[in-house]
Order: C-alpha cells, then sequence, then structure tokens
C-alpha cells in the first residue's frame, strides 16, 4: 500500500474563515493559544531530526511549532481540507521564518506514503469529522506511522462541558484506534477539559504513562482573573437562588396545601426553563461562530 485507502472520504466540518478563527481562537483561549499548544506538544514530545504530520493542522500553529522542536534535520507537514487555512498556515510560517509544508488533505485519506512520519498531532479536529469515518482515520494514522512512531491526539473531552457542541468521547476513538492495529493509552489533559489518546503501532513504544496536568507551562494573569470571575460568578448566582428558594419555601408554608403544590410546581418549571433557555443561547451561540468563521460540512468530491 503506497497511498490513501479512502479516494472520496467525507470531510466533516471544514472552516473557511480563518482570520476570524484565529482571533476566535485568541478570544476562548484569552491570548493563551501558543501556550496551550506548546503545552500539548510537550505530549507528543517531538525531537530533533523526526518527521511530523499535523491532520487538521488549521493555521499552522502547532505545525510551527513542531517545525522549531524537529529542528532543520526534521520536516514537519500539515494537511487540511480547507484552501483558506492553509493560505493563512502558509502566511503565518513564512512570518515566523519556518520551513512547513501545508497541503490539502483528510484525515480519512492522508496524501503522505506508508510508514513515512514519526509523529501524528491532532488537535482540536476529532469533533470536526463524522464519526462514522473516524475508523478510516485510524487506518490512515497506522499506516503512515513508522513502526517506531506515535500518534497524539487531542480534542474536547465529555468533561469539557463549556464545549458541549464539540465534544468527543475519546474512549471511543481509543477503540477505534485499537481496531486500527494501534496500542492506544489515553486521560485528561487537566486544561479546559481536553483529553489525549497516544497511540503506537508498538505497543512496547507505548509510554507507561501519559503525561497528566502538565504544569510546565503557568497561567497568564488573563486565565487567573477570568477564573476569579467565573468562580464571583457562580457563587453570587448559586447565593441568589439559595436566597430566593428559602424565602419562598418560607412564604408556601404559610398557603393553602393545593396553592403550596402549584407554586412549587411553577417554580420548578421556570427552572426547567431556565435550563432549557441556556442549552437554546447556548445552542445558537456555537452556531453564530461557525457562521462567522465560515464552518461548513464538506465532501470529498466537492
Amino acid at each position: 500500500m503506497t497511498g490513501p485507502t479512502h479516494a472520496h472520504p467525507a470531510l466533516g466540518l471544514t472552516i473557511h474563515r480563518a482570520a476570524r478563527y484565529d482571533f476566535l481562537v485568541w478570544l476562548l483561549t484569552l491570548g493563551g493559544e501558543t501556550r496551550l499548544r506548546r503545552r500539548i506538544l510537550a505530549l507528543a514530545d517531538p525531537r530533533p531530526g523526526e518527521h511530523v504530520l499535523d491532520i487538521g493542522c488549521g493555521t499552522g500553529t502547532s505545525a510551527i511549532l513542531a517545525k522549531r522542536a524537529v529542528g532543520r534535520t526534521g520536516s514537519v507537514r500539515g494537511v487540511d481540507p480547507s484552501p483558506e487555512m492553509l493560505a493563512r498556515a502558509h502566511a503565518k510560517a513564512r512570518a515566523a521564518g519556518v520551513d512547513v509544508v501545508f497541503e490539502p488533505g483528510a484525515a480519512q485519506a492522508l496524501p503522505q506514503p506508508d510508514a513515512s512520519v514519526d509523529l501524528v498531532l491532532s488537535t482540536f479536529m476529532l469533533h470536526h469529522i463524522p464519526v462514522e469515518a473516524r475508523q478510516a482515520m485510524g487506518a490512515e494514522i497506522r499506516r503512515v506511522l513508522k513502526p517506531g512512531g506515535r500518534a497524539v491526539l487531542v480534542d474536547f473531552g465529555r468533561a469539557g462541558h463549556v464545549h458541549h457542541h464539540g465534544f468527543v468521547d475519546m474512549d471511543k476513538v481509543a477503540a477505534e484506534l485499537s481496531v486500527a492495529g494501534l496500542a492506544v493509552r489515553r486521560r485528561p489533559l487537566g486544561a479546559m477539559g481536553l483529553d489525549v489518546a497516544i497511540a503506537c503501532p508498538d505497543p512496547a513504544k507505548l509510554p507507561v504513562a501519559v503525561v497528566a496536568h502538565h504544569r510546565s507551562a503557568k497561567s497568564g494573569p488573563l486565565h487567573m482573573l477570568a477564573a476569579i470571575g467565573a468562580l464571583a460568578a457562580l457563587a453570587v448566582l448559586i447565593t441568589l437562588h439559595v436566597g430566593l428558594a428559602v424565602s419562598l419555601q418560607r412564604w408556601i408554608q404559610h398557603l393553602p396545601r393545593g396553592l403550596a403544590y402549584g407554586l412549587t410546581g411553577l417554580v420548578a418549571a421556570i427552572v426547567i426553563l431556565k435550563i432549557g433557555v441556556l442549552g437554546v443561547v447556548h445552542r445558537f451561540g456555537s452556531g453564530v461562530f461557525a457562521g462567522w468563521v465560515g464552518a461548513r460540512h464538506r465532501h470529498g468530491d466537492r
């Protein structure tokens, strides 16, 4: 086998407004995208002279960092189905003064030859591809990896409740990689609800333990202020709701039983309605963000 096994894959969700995407990532990470990606890259441990493939490379931030790690004797290729993302990645690599090759490609049909890659990276890409296509992705990763190579896949897991619009069940991903013939270990990264899966063709090369809660990258002041603000807002919200509940309970005690039951049901209905409204707002916001960055579902023959 010398090429991809799937000629016309479903590409899934692709993003076409690259500059807006970069701004949105900067906003969501409070300016800490590079720090977060360095933290993820530390798990992959790219070494001088290695050949790295970044699947779903987006605008190239991880690929550029990986190139600096592998040095002149190593190489980094980034593949992505979005021409706009690739164009921005090219521009960022030129501005950074690093030599990274960016080319069109999908996780389910990689353009690389067999056994040619030491390290496969995938960050925040798994939730963009159809679930039914992930097994093909696993087979492609297995095909391009060298016998002693490894793959590091990172995405929002179930614990990342803020990212329900794009969470991935990493246990299922690990099972799909295992079906493809890869030995897999996974665990939470310990940041933003991220899950990590590390896979190797050779079980003996698999790390004994995936690095947990990597603390070398310290949180910046913006992250600290955001965390304090979020905790303060949560505390105020809980206090208001508890106070309101206590006041209502005292007031309802003095009402006739039927009316008390009715008001209790009404309060419960309001709480349920609030939860539903928050869910609708979250989905609407996710849709707005997806439209703003030009996210569209595409197929390989289009």
